[in-house]
């Protein structure tokens, strides 16, 4: 995004992700700003108008600090760094840049490891998001039981894989 001169959003479930991200930005000398309720409100407007007027490139965002009343067009780019229990939360935090004043192509990024917890909340979210639709516009669930890995499958799974057990 940043060689596209596109300005990004790292959207992150806790505050100390996007510390750390704004540190590790600091040493390559990429400019950054954090937006997290840690901060005052005062803070994080100076910091998001930053972001939106003053050239700063990553905005580095909690997603329930950036989940909704903000409109951020300036960003084209979005990266979820992790999985929220919850799928409208995601969807309200990348929204941010989904606005009609909106220039560029959008472009929202799902950072997920295979193997880890973040492939049992995907598929969890999926549920959650396939019964939402369902409930909402009356459409027919996608969802397979039979597909389906509790927790404690999941976790053999993945020590399987790993050579654990």
């Amino acid at each position: 995004a940043l060689e596209q001169d596109e300005k990004a959003i790292v959207f992150s479930e806790r505050p100390e992700l996007c510390i750390l991200l704004s540190s590790e930005l600091g040493k390559i000398g990429v400019e950054s700003r954090l937006f997290t309720g840690e901060q005052s409100i005062s803070a994080r407007n100076v910091n998001l108008d930053d972001f939106k007027f003053n050239g700063i490139p990553v905005l580095l965002a909690t997603t329930t600090c950036g989940e909704t009343g903000l409109n951020i067009p300036q960003a084209s780019t979005v990266i979820m760094t992790d999985t929220s229990w919850t799928p409208s939360k995601q969807r309200q935090a990348y929204s941010r840049i989904l606005r009609p004043q909106q220039k560029k192509q959008p472009k929202v990024f799902f950072l997920r490891n295979k193997g880890t917890i973040d492939e049992y909340m995907q598929q969890l979210m999926d549920v959650k998001q396939d019964a939402i639709d369902n409930g909402i516009d009356h459409q027919e669930s996608s969802f397979k039981p039979e597909e389906w890995l509790s927790y404690k499958d999941f976790s053999y799974k993945m020590l399987r894989e790993e050579g654990l057990i």
